[in-house]
């Protein structure tokens, strides 16, 4: 959280809103790049790798090697269409952009090896370690005045963090030793075949999650987008506590340890740290955000107080969510995220052309609302098919 608040306020004292607008496109490119080339596997492997022989990790990783080049594919479509628009420059920008998208994809796919095999703490160090190398080469960049292209610069910092991600990650399956298993006999057409059934999940959320700075950056322009992408900073380090205990709930409902009272005690201390940090970004958002970010930002601080309430409701879904991919329930977890993404749509088409970037956020609230609604609709059903001791309760 540290490391990303910093990153956050180090991009914006670099950048002018227009070139933070581009960098936020940047990384949402690359994040539902990673999302639809990944093909669901990233989340298939994490459901049935305790339990199928077909789920190893070596033939994960195999699967991985081959999707890369899908990746690749789509991010340099969507840049190009971003180019052809008008929204901005084919330069060298556009190549670094592109390998972001492919050290994004091939990182984030290895983060959830080690989530697989419930050692969630090596893919949060793995994570972390990427984080600060980030932040450091922004510093190094700030301090020194280093470039006359901060963008380039801010770009590099992010493509050089995944990177570094990516070397840890090897170092660490050498070091303690992780058993990758064989590669099937159906050379992963199994993996594949059931993470299609779990794409929606991931593709659903980042779409909702990320689309509100697509739309923005199609219906508006890059200020708007800047001064969005900083309000998103301080509002979204909420995430990490759902998103760190959702990965440790994902992995007890996949190897059948988890219960209601598990269940209810992991979103009552999301809940209840999300709603403190809540409160204390919004009394302060008035004087914090220009101070830290820059007097060209204030307009960010009605947006952060309205994100701050699509984050809240954001916090329960995430832990959910992953809980009923645990128990090998893609269908409903997929159609929260995809029902989001539609009501986001058509809620930004509405709001954003009139209201800018608080339409974004507004609309982010509304959506946010509709997905936490399906999987509580879902986990309750779910929990009640489970045959669970009456002592334990229900939901």
């Amino acid at each position: 959280m540290l490391f990303s608040l910093i990153t956050g306020v180090l991009t914006a004292r670099l950048l002018d809103p227009d070139d933070r607008g581009l960098l936020a496109l940047a990384i949402t490119v690359s994040s539902v790049g990673f999302l639809i080339s990944s093909m669901g596997t990233n989340h298939a492997v994490r459901t049935f790798q305790p339990k199928a022989p077909w789920a190893s990790l070596r033939t994960y990783l195999r699967l991985t090697t081959l999707l890369l080049v899908l990746n690749l594919i789509i991010v340099s479509s969507v840049l190009t269409v971003f180019v052809l628009v008008g929204f901005t420059d084919f330069s060298i920008n556009i190549i670094i952009i592109s390998l972001l998208g492919a050290f994004t994809f091939l990182g984030s796919q290895m983060l959830d090896l080690f989530n697989a095999v419930g050692r969630v703490s090596l893919s949060a160090f793995a994570n972390t370690i990427g984080h600060f190398i980030t932040m450091v080469v922004l510093v190094g960049i700030y301090l020194l005045d280093a470039t006359s292209h901060p963008l380039m610069g801010a770009l590099c910092a992010y493509v050089t963090g995944f990177l570094v991600r990516i070397l840890a990650m090897i170092v660490f399956i050498k070091r303690f030793k992780v058993d990758l298993g064989t590669v099937s006999a159906d050379k992963g057409k199994s993996l594949l075949r059931n993470g299609i059934r779990f794409w929606g999940i991931g593709l659903g959320q980042t779409l909702t999650f990320r689309s509100d700075q697509l739309f923005l950056g199609f219906l508006s322009n890059a200020y708007n987008l800047g001064i969005y992408a900083v309000a998103v900073t301080p509002a979204s380090l909420m995430q990490v506590v759902s998103n760190s205990i959702g990965q440790v709930a994902y992995r007890e409902a996949a190897a059948g340890t988890m219960t209601v009272q598990k269940y209810k005690k992991f979103l009552s201390i999301s809940l209840g740290i999300t709603l403190i940090y809540g409160c204390l970004i919004w009394i302060s958002a008035p004087w914090l955000i220009p101070f830290v970010f820059g007097s060209d930002y204030a307009d960010s601080v009605v947006i952060v107080r309205t994100l701050l309430i699509a984050e809240l409701l954001l916090s329960p879904y995430l832990i959910t969510v992953r809980v009923l991919a645990g128990y090998n329930r893609p269908y409903i977890s997929s159609a929260s995220g995809i029902l989001g993404f539609v009501t986001l749509a058509v809620v930004l088409s509405i709001l954003v052309p009139v209201h800018g970037a608080l339409g974004a956020a507004l609309g982010s609230v509304v959506a946010y609302g509709v997905m936490l609604l399906v999987v509580g609709v879902g986990i309750n059903k779910t929990f009640k098919r489970q045959e669970v001791p009456s002592h334990m309760g229900g939901i």
